[in-house]
């Protein structure tokens, strides 16, 4: 049984062989994620209320993220504020984030006793839209709700007073709004104005609100993403209990991702749904790799166009370097992490090591 009241790093586990006849199913445990504080969550309430009303049973590892981010005090109160999930395309993230702000919508305000804001919104407006689209019918048939559809206007109000509003990520089209729960999906592509500035602000004045964020990996353009992902590390590596929940869906630094057992690590519902092995395959032959390792691998590119190809660095490995050479020391965007690079010229060839 995976424990979320612990924090789980798994960089140099290794993974089982599997035989040629036995479908690789998808790792339910993340790779990494946040020290919980091991309490009560909400997280079964939106798993039965999925069930229920959009008729999907939600996979162990959308069980998980939302047992983390929903966890409470013996007061009601959330105990996070902040949420980040990274997983690989294709594998269950809009079900997840639907069945969040459905429950909250309905259920959860309820538990509240007052209405409640949600706000929706992804690094392109029309991947909200969709969003909207899917679970608006259920909202309109099963609990009542308006809908309102017009240019720049996309909401859905309920009787019990609560409104889910769909709003493009713009820090001018986030203002002037207040938010219980803001849900952002696809974060690699929004900017920290939007994040920090517009969106986040729009929460300070309400009851144990939650910002709940989920998306692929990034690039090195994917700056908030990075803040929030260096903030959550830095929490792991310390052993400590964190106001942000994150949980990643990856495989361990320097392993040859060539390599079919690890795909799993990124892919969660892996043969567990339409996502097979087979369609990994025949992507994993795209003359784009760098487009492949960060959507199907959930692997962190330097950039959208690296001058270093995908693979260069692990296949240049040697057993160890000459000493000598010269150090360079660089940080994390928050200061919190380090790292230092040696490189040493020797007789042409030039050895680098971290």
């Amino acid at each position: 049984v995976f424990e979320i009241s612990r924090a789980i790093t798994t960089d140099h586990v290794e993974s089982e062989p599997m035989s040629a006849d036995t479908p690789m199913l998808g790792r339910d445990e993340p790779r990494l994620v946040t020290p919980g504080l091991g309490g009560e969550t909400y997280g079964p309430l939106v798993a039965a209320w999925a069930e229920r009303n959009i008729g999907v049973k939600l996979l162990p590892w959308q069980r998980l993220v939302l047992d983390g981010q929903l966890e409470h005090n013996s007061d009601g109160d959330l105990i996070r504020k902040q949420s980040l999930v990274s997983v690989a395309r294709q594998n269950g993230k809009t079900v997840a984030l639907m069945a969040l702000a459905g429950w909250w919508l309905t259920e959860f305000a309820e538990i509240r006793g007052r209405p409640q804001n949600v706000m929706l919104t992804a690094h392109q407006y029309k991947l909200a839209h969709a969003i909207f689209r899917q679970l608006a019918p259920i909202l309109e048939e099963r609990f009542g709700a308006t809908i309102v559809k017009s240019y720049g206007r996309v909401e859905a109000s309920l009787p019990n007073g609560s409104v889910w509003r769909v709003m493009a990520a713009t820090a001018q089209g986030s203002h002037g709004f207040t938010n219980d729960l803001i849900i952002v999906d696809e974060l690699w592509n929004i900017a920290p104005t939007v994040l920090f500035d517009a969106l986040a602000p729009s929460q300070i004045a309400r009851r144990s609100p939650l910002m709940s964020t989920w998306s692929t990996a990034g690039d090195q353009s994917s700056v908030a993403m990075m803040q929030l992902r260096e903030q959550a590390m830095t929490d792991i590596d310390a052993h400590r209990f964190s106001r942000l929940f994150f949980a990643e869906w990856s495989p361990p630094p320097g392993v040859n991702l060539a390599d079919r057992q690890w795909w799993p690590w990124s892919n969660p519902a892996l043969n567990r749904t339409e996502l097979t092995t087979e369609q990994l395959e025949d992507r994993s032959h795209s003359p784009n790799q760098s487009a492949f390792l960060r959507g199907h691998l959930n692997v962190w590119v330097a950039s959208t166009e690296s001058w270093l190809p995908i693979g260069t660095w692990d296949a240049a490995t040697v057993d160890s370097i000459p000493s000598g050479g010269v150090v360079a020391v660089d940080s994390s965007l928050d200061d919190s992490r380090y790292v230092g690079v040696r490189a040493v010229a020797d007789n042409g060839t030039v050895y680098v090591e971290a």
